[in-house]
């Protein structure tokens, strides 16, 4: 978005249906919101403390301000204050400046001077304030409940930020107080201001923009899958087989274990006696564009590594597609057999993309389960699986 308008770059969505930049701002609401819920499939977002050259998302500087705000609230200025009672003793004042008694060859102070801590409204606060409310408001949320009372005691702002010159002045004097600050946990809030002041200051004007949105939209198409297939019908799986180092010390011949990594299925489900291993791909047009040798073995992986059960196991890509219905079958690709080894084949399905989208962004659940419907479809292509197919010449 700039001051002179705004301009859109949509994501490879399959169809004939335009989404207008209303949808796809409540589509990626949807997905930060969500990202923050769920830890684990949290879109990589730019660290604003150890931030280096690259482009700086104003999101992630809004969401790394929220959890400050969360876990801090709002920063005040701490400020010690003389007094002559009360108060822990100031020990260096005491010296200079109390009257020093001698009694039994010990000095008495008859009037210790004390110190006591305060807080006070910093420009620190009301800046946090500031854009804690601009920026909530800018990208749809709610501002924290308790900031309108806590702003009520902030200092104004000597500059404004959304001007130019105003938000270079802003960030000379932010800087200026970050360089007598020590703590880990408020320099990150610094370093974030910072950052939010350097977007305004930088990127307003005729030819200024804001960014907002992701460069890695196949994570909105994964979790959107997710929220597709998680219904109350089906239960997550959690349990899958990790790899774990087992290292050798050659000094005091012992052993000991350490993580390989983690195994973790974009979406691993139960239904019935059917469990699923399912991987959401944003690749199209399928099939000519298609996942590779490394996320077939994956794949194959995955399943190698459930617990042996009685029941079938569906091991699918799942693929966004220009298709009328919900699923359509695509194909499936397999690993020939060698000697008496064999591996099981991963299927490719192509999935209405406006429907999981659109169901994604209202939040709501499916009526019905997906992944039982995705079953009754898969029944119907049963001579499809157990038929080996023809030879196809180019």
């Amino acid at each position: 978005m700039t001051s002179r308008g705004s301009f859109l770059v949509t994501p490879r969505v399959p169809g004939t249906v335009n989404y207008s930049f209303a949808s796809i701002l409540a589509l990626l609401r949807r997905y930060f919101s969500r990202s923050i819920e769920r830890k684990g499939h949290e879109d990589s977002a730019t660290n604003l403390h150890f931030q280096d050259s690259s482009l700086v998302r104003e999101f992630d500087a809004y969401l790394s301000l929220l959890s400050w705000y969360r876990d801090h609230g709002i920063f005040r200025q701490e400020t010690r204050s003389s007094t002559r009672s009360g108060g822990q003793p100031d020990w260096r004042r005491t010296f200079v400046r109390g009257d020093v008694l001698i009694s039994d060859g010990q000095l008495l102070h008859a009037r210790p001077v004390g110190s006591k801590r305060a807080s006070k409204p910093s420009l620190i606060g009301s800046l946090q304030s500031y854009f804690l409310r601009e920026l909530s408001i800018r990208y749809g949320f709610a501002p924290p409940s308790e900031l309108a009372d806590e702003m009520f005691w902030n200092a104004p702002l000597e500059a404004n930020p959304q001007d130019p010159s105003g938000s270079r002045t802003l960030a000379r004097h932010v800087a200026s107080k970050r360089s007598t600050v020590f703590r880990g946990d408020h320099l990150v809030l610094f370093d974030t201001l910072l950052t939010l002041l350097g977007v305004e200051a930088g990127l307003n004007g005729p030819n200024g923009l804001r960014l907002y949105g992701t460069t890695a939209f196949y994570m909105v198409w994964e979790d959107a899958c997710r929220h597709y297939f998680n219904t109350s019908e089906t239960t997550e799986i959690h349990q899958l087989a990790q790899p774990q180092w087992k290292l050798y010390n050659q000094e005091n011949s012992s052993w000991h274990s350490e993580p390989g990594g983690e195994q973790r299925p974009d979406i691993a489900m139960r239904h019935g006696l059917f469990r699923a291993i399912l991987d959401a791909k944003y690749y199209f047009p399928f099939p000519r564009s298609r996942p590779g040798w490394a996320d077939i073995v994956k794949q194959i992986y995955y399943q190698e590594s459930l617990a042996v059960e009685d029941g079938d196991v569906i091991n699918c890509f799942l693929f966004p597609g220009a298709i009328d219905s919900e699923f359509v079958f695509g194909g499936y690709v397999e690993i020939s057999s060698i000697g008496s080894k064999k591996f099981p084949h991963v299927e490719a399905w192509l999935l209405n993309a406006f429907s999981v989208f659109e169901l994604y962004a209202s939040g709501e659940s499916r009526k019905g389960s997906s992944l039982s419907e995705l079953i009754r479809r898969r029944d119907s292509m049963t001579k499809v699986f157990m038929d080996p197919p023809t030879l196809i010449c180019s």
